[in-house]
């Protein structure tokens, strides 16, 4: 089906799927449109240009704990070590306490998916054309490439859905009709989007959050160290590759540790086989959540069904996914919207 075009109003414009957020969710959902064999036409919007997106995925340390079957992307495996930090010591296997603590640090309280997902695999999957760096930036550019029939419109933020006329508004003064929205944009930012009122509280939407990246110029290795240790600002620090990532909740500054993230550091760079850290971070925009009334947003999952509108990764659900989960959800929603 191609696109049509309303005569009476020349900007606005008819699409049988509509995605919101050019990200690894609205892409990955809009290859599984391309794969049907009567695909729907479909659109993408994008509040940012396509550079900003790229650059802003190449900010997050990135990989897969199964090889999965995403069009144009080949894996690679590669074997990874994990470690709780906790108590001035290393554990490989860490008890239902520690992951608690984790969950809880990170989040703010403890969230029972983020404690399901602190994995400690032992083979992870990595794209396999590239160099180590910049995983979620090789999904994304070469889908961006690779999509065929799915239009691509950037610079497009969506000021309102309009549920009962299946109508989106953008910044530009246009109107897209839809018989089905996918929404992977923040639960909380879709809401007010649909004017949609719940009981439903979800904090922690804007908890600044920073990421400090640094190129290793060693052997590659992947191996990551989670903190549990309240007492260390420092979340995690991952070796993939040639680079190392540390995330932490503030801008930290080396000169500035107090002595149980200074023994931690030290510590970390003897286990990464590092002489140096440098402390450099920057904001990665990248929002942290924690789950409240699960029932109640099934109930609003279930609510949006019956307008033709679907909710698509960990920030549209307000829950932690994997990108492989993703990729599964794509195939669930597909089912239901072609067949």
């Amino acid at each position: 089906m191609g696109i049509k075009m309303n005569g009476e109003h020349m900007n606005e414009k008819y699409y049988d799927v509509v995605i919101i957020g050019a990200n690894i969710s609205g892409i990955l959902m809009a290859l599984r449109v391309e794969q049907e064999k009567n695909p729907l036409c479909a659109a993408i919007f994008e509040s940012s240009d396509a550079d900003k997106r790229l650059e802003n995925s190449d900010k997050i340390p990135f990989y897969i704990n199964r090889c999965v079957d995403i069009p144009h992307i080949e894996w690679k495996h590669r074997e990874i070590k994990t470690q709780m930090w906790d108590n001035y010591s290393f554990c490989s296997e860490p008890n239902e306490l520690q992951k608690a603590a984790y969950a809880q640090k990170i989040t703010g309280r403890i969230c029972k998916t983020t404690l399901d997902n602190i994995t400690y695999a032992k083979t992870i999957f990595i794209p396999s054309d590239l160099h180590t760096e910049g995983r979620q930036k090789v999904i994304l550019s070469s889908t961006y490439k690779n999509l065929k029939t799915t239009i691509i419109r950037f610079n497009r933020r969506i000021i309102e859905v309009d549920m009962i006329n299946n109508e989106i508004h953008d910044d530009n003064g246009n109107t897209t009709k839809y018989k089905y929205l996918i929404s992977t944009i923040p639960l909380p930012q879709f809401f007010s989007l649909a004017k949609i009122s719940t009981k439903l509280n979800l904090p922690c939407y804007k908890k600044d959050f920073y990421i400090n990246i640094k190129n290793v110029s060693q052997l590659e290795k992947y191996h990551v160290i989670y903190c549990a240790d309240p007492q260390v600002r420092i979340n995690r620090i991952a070796y993939l590759g040639d680079k190392l990532y540390m995330e932490s909740p503030e801008k930290l500054f080396l000169e500035a540790l107090n002595s149980t993230e200074q023994v931690f550091v030290e510590h970390s760079k003897e286990v990464f086989g590092l002489t140096d850290l440098s402390f450099d971070f920057e904001n990665a925009q990248y929002p942290r959540f924690v789950e409240n009334d699960l029932d109640e947003t099934n109930r609003l999952i279930a609510y949006l069904k019956e307008y033709g509108i679907y909710l698509l990764g960990r920030y549209a659900n307000w829950r932690f996914l994997l990108t492989e989960d993703i990729w599964d959800k794509t195939k669930e929603i597909i089912c239901e919207i072609g067949g």
